[in-house]
């Protein structure tokens, strides 16, 4: 879990990162994006609206909600989660370079998401494999499912 002075760092640098992008992180963005920040665990727009609701946003609304997260993932602050439509903060927000693609190991018995940046050798094989049958890749995040190292050990 992030301190809270972690947190209080990378909102300063999102709300730079959206300035040198000539975007504006309102009030609200920023209270979205400090609580995706509080938390371990990739979260879905509804379990965000609750706590939002509950501490920093009391009459939030689901559209609110949801124009926020698209902002903060157009603005690269936060990640999707496809697998179960839940969003997670990027790992590299107080980073001045971009790292794409991501790759996101999803652990099936805790939920907790680990982000890591797949290597240009890891894309290139997965291009070529593609590319044997005629289709084309996206530069699009790769979300790989598991168990982390904390509940392996917890198994045993």
């Amino acid at each position: 879990m992030r301190s809270k002075t972690d947190i209080e760092k990378a909102l300063q640098a999102a709300a730079h990162h959206c300035q040198n992008q000539k975007k504006r992180l309102t009030q609200q963005r920023e209270k979205v994006l400090s609580v995706i920040l509080s938390v371990d665990t990739a979260m879905t727009a509804y379990q965000l609206l609750d706590l939002l609701k509950k501490d920093h946003l009391p009459n939030a609304h689901p559209p609110t909600i949801y124009r926020a997260l698209e902002f903060l993932i157009d603005s690269g602050l936060i990640h999707r989660i496809e697998a179960n439509n839940s969003y997670i903060a990027c790992d590299h927000i107080q980073c001045s370079h971009a790292h794409q693609p991501t790759q996101f190991l999803l652990c099936d018995v805790c939920g907790s998401v680990a982000e890591t940046t797949l290597k240009s050798g890891q894309l290139n094989a997965m291009k070529e494999s593609a590319k044997q049958y005629g289709f084309s890749l996206n530069d699009r995040s790769l979300e790989l499912h598991g168990v982390c190292q904390q509940c392996q050990a917890t198994m045993q």
